[in-house]
């Protein structure tokens, strides 16, 4: 016949352990650096984080060690990007002011007399 297993012989999963201190610091010092890249207040990057990663708790002092592990993923590669764009945007902006700085050249030099060699 058949039997309906209620689990009485299943052996018991083990509690996820709690993340350690050095680990939700390590999570809070990369929230910190997304604070201040993105210029939005620390619990709400905490608070956005944790629902976007569907992560039931209220603050990061209560992630287990799984929780640790996927926010770590996600906030580094958020990290490396933030820090891609400010890296572009200082390149494009240097790049920028050097072609200022010809174009100024370019236009002191125009205004040189004929007998300077560099005026050509």
């Amino acid at each position: 016949g058949l039997y309906i297993y209620s689990g009485e012989d299943l052996p018991e999963e083990e509690p996820v352990k709690q993340a350690s201190n050095v680990q939700v610091k390590a999570i809070n010092d990369l929230l910190s650096k997304v604070s201040k890249m993105t210029n939005k207040p620390f619990l709400a990057v905490e608070k956005a984080t944790l629902n976007y990663l569907n992560i039931n708790k209220k603050t990061t002092d209560e992630i287990d060690v799984e929780e640790h592990e996927k926010m770590n993923v996600y906030l580094q590669g958020v990290v490396g990007k933030l820090e891609k764009i400010e890296k572009d945007k200082k390149e494009e902006a240097t790049k920028k002011a050097n072609q200022d700085m010809l174009e100024e050249m370019e236009v002191e030099q125009e205004g040189l007399p004929p007998e300077y060699p560099q005026a050509k």
